[in-house]
């Protein structure tokens, strides 16, 4: 079925300071298959990523109405207009494939099996493009809107369980849900049916840079790559240009030092908006770097700060990607892991992540909220779909920790979706994080094999993993 607008959910509803693109025809094409987003070659693209700074009533969001037009049909290529985020120089491809000497030795020592080991690191990779790609379906949502949606459009539940919904609220009963229940607005058409976002993008260019520089975090080569991205994506998928970058990133693609000086870049976005934004951007993407030498955490957290900074100064960006790279890590090495019941004791993995992330700050005000945001009790307490504030680092962390804290990856990442807000974001933290914590084989089958590109993710895992030596 060709997807088709519904100009239902309005977006200013929800953001204090939106910036929405000019459509110069808002369409979405019906013609020819479609690769990863279907445009119409003169629309603009609308994605509100990123969209949040610190928790006020003045919001940061994605401008993305100068970036690419991204993820658009092939058959619509010689129409698109160019990304105005030029790059000066000349970059490798996004392969991660070249040739290179013998790797580096990584410190992979786990009291997991080997089996389980990879199975485990499965889960974090598989966990946060499947987060993220769910949470598509209810991204820039409020709450009720998301429940009014996808109230009726359960596929999975019987007569009884339909009947029992309708004496339910549509704020009470939820759907069971899939890929191809993606609600059929314009924001949500531009990508395919099991398609991941900009998220998952970036955390799969920061493991291609690892693998083009011998396991190595080089941050010239992230920004490289993400010059390269946000002009074309990846174009074996049959994407035009690097589609949801957010304002905050965006600002810091276009300073003239970004390849040469990335982190003098960000630092110089962070300064001009008077030490405000600390959006979700970098956090949704760095969960790769606690896999990676997951045995060494000092490297692991310098790793960790080394790439949240190419584009997230803000010290709250970078305590948000270290908490949740250590906790993968320890969870990697198979600390606080309980053999009696084959299960993590996730208080001491948080409390111990908390410890590292708190490093960060020098105030203590500072270490009460990133407290209260890890540990809340509830996603009522996040307020997730808080109008002006969904994209604030924190709150996507707060979902991803309340997540590793359950045990039923679906349950869990359908709870997130539902809170809405900027969805795909959080459920990828959420993902990377409890999938971690489950292994990939306690994913569920249909969202895992429903993966769009799964079999071009998995040429670049294995490759990830015979890099750190745990491939057969």
């Amino acid at each position: 079925m060709p997807c088709q607008w519904k100009k239902t959910v309005n977006p200013r509803k929800h953001f204090s300071d939106l910036e929405l693109t000019t459509l110069d025809a808002v369409f979405v094409s019906s013609q020819g298959n479609p690769n990863r987003a279907v445009v119409g070659s003169s629309a603009k693209a609308l994605k509100l990523s990123e969209k949040q700074t610190a928790p006020s009533d003045q919001d940061i969001l994605t401008d993305e109405a100068e970036s690419a037009v991204a993820h658009s049909n092939k058959e619509n290529s010689k129409d698109e207009k160019p990304s105005i985020v030029t790059n000066p120089e000349e970059t490798p491809p996004l392969s991660g494939s070249q040739e290179t000497e013998p790797p580096l030795s990584f410190n992979i020592q786990s009291a997991l099996e080997k089996e389980e080991l990879v199975d485990h690191i499965r889960g974090a990779i598989y966990g946060n493009c499947i987060g993220d790609a769910i949470g598509l379906l209810t991204e820039f949502m409020s709450k009720s809107e998301a429940a009014n949606i996808y109230a009726d459009h359960d596929q999975n539940k019987g007569l009884l369980g339909k009947l029992k919904d309708r004496l339910q609220s549509s704020s009470q009963r939820r759907a069971s849900l899939e890929y191809d229940m993606k609600y059929a607005d314009f924001h949500r058409c531009r990508w395919e049916t099991g398609d991941w976002t900009d998220d998952s993008d970036q955390m799969i260019l920061i493991l291609l840079s690892l693998l083009d520089n011998k396991g190595k975090m080089v941050p010239k080569d992230f920004a490289r790559k993400m010059k390269k991205w946000s002009r074309e994506g990846f174009p074996e998928l049959g994407d035009k240009g690097g589609m949801g970058i957010g304002r905050t990133t965006y600002g810091v693609l276009r300073h003239p030092d970004f390849q040469t000086d990335p982190h003098h870049a960000a630092e110089y976005v962070w300064e001009a908006s008077g030490r405000f934004v600390a959006p979700n951007g970098g956090v949704m993407r760095t969960s790769i770097l606690g896999v990676h030498d997951f045995g060494n955490i000092d490297t692991v957290i310098a790793n960790t700060k080394a790439a949240c900074k190419v584009t997230h100064a803000d010290p709250r960006c970078i305590a948000s990607c270290v908490a949740v790279t250590t906790a993968i890590a320890m969870m990697l090495q198979g600390k606080h892991f309980v053999k009696e019941s084959k299960s993590y004791d996730v208080k001491a993995v948080m409390k111990d992540a908390y410890e590292y992330a708190r490093d960060i700050f020098e105030t203590v005000e500072e270490e009460k909220e990133l407290e209260d945001h890890m540990f809340a009790k509830s996603l009522d307490d996040l307020q997730l779909d808080g109008e002006g504030k969904i994209g604030y680092t924190f709150k996507c962390l707060g979902a991803g920790f309340w997540s590793l804290r359950q045990d039923d990856f679906r349950e869990s990442l359908e709870a997130v979706t539902f809170e809405a807000g900027d969805a795909d974001t959080n459920g990828a933290v959420a993902g990377a994080l409890l999938g971690c914590k489950l292994g990939a084989s306690k994913l569920p089958e249909s969202w895992l094999s429903g993966l769009k590109h799964k079999k071009w993710l998995d040429v670049h895992i294995d490759n990830f993993l015979a890099l750190l030596g745990l491939k057969d």
